[in-house]
């Protein structure tokens, strides 16, 4: 089937790129059911999320902190 034999709103998607990120999902689609099981005002959800950030964090200046010079 040539280019010329294809209709306009035939036209396919194009594929995914494997390793091309994500500027091909199409977050439309996507199914958000789970996040009415999750309490965002839970204390202890909260106390979760900061630690989930602040751990990489904390090791990632530990680490660097012996190769920086002494002031």
């Amino acid at each position: 089937m040539s280019s010329d034999d294809t209709a306009a709103g035939d036209e396919l998607a194009p594929p995914l790129d494997c390793c091309g990120g994500l500027g091909n999902v199409d977050y439309s689609k996507m199914d958000l059911t789970l996040l009415k099981f999750a309490d965002f005002h839970d204390p202890s959800f909260c106390v979760a999320v900061v630690a989930i950030a602040f751990n990489p964090l904390f090791w990632n200046v530990d680490g660097i902190s012996p190769r920086l010079p002494d002031t």
